[in-house]
């Protein structure tokens, strides 16, 4: 099945798992076109100042991979480290993660979930 980007859904969802300001989700396809275990795939954008609050992972993996801007990670310790493009993260098992663009550019980056 090829979806073209110009027939990506679009939801904006406020202060996300805590976050601050917007969260800007563009879906290829719904959780109900998908017969894997992947349960979200979508791309997102955080521009200047917003961010993804601490949420936790018991039930599904969340993979991130940035594909421009840059901002701050936190893999749940409290200690926040520096995304660029090309980076990627991995969470699950009962991990915590946030993530914020403190810069001036979007940060955008692909979120893979993938259920147990």
């Amino acid at each position: 099945m090829l979806r073209k980007n110009s027939e990506f859904t679009k939801e904006i969802v406020a202060n996300m798992a805590g976050g601050d300001g917007n969260v800007i989700l563009r879906n290829a396809f719904s959780a109900e076109e998908l017969t894997s275990k992947v349960c979200a795939c979508c791309t997102v954008t955080l521009e200047k100042g917003c961010g993804v609050g601490l949420h936790q992972h018991t039930e599904d993996d969340e993979i991130y991979f940035i594909i421009s801007g840059s901002g701050l990670y936190d893999d749940g310790d409290g200690n926040w480290t520096r995304v660029t493009p090309g980076d990627a993260t991995k969470t699950g098992d009962g991990g915590w993660h946030a993530i914020k663009n403190d810069g001036e550019e979007p940060l955008v980056f692909l979120a893979v979930v993938i259920s147990y």
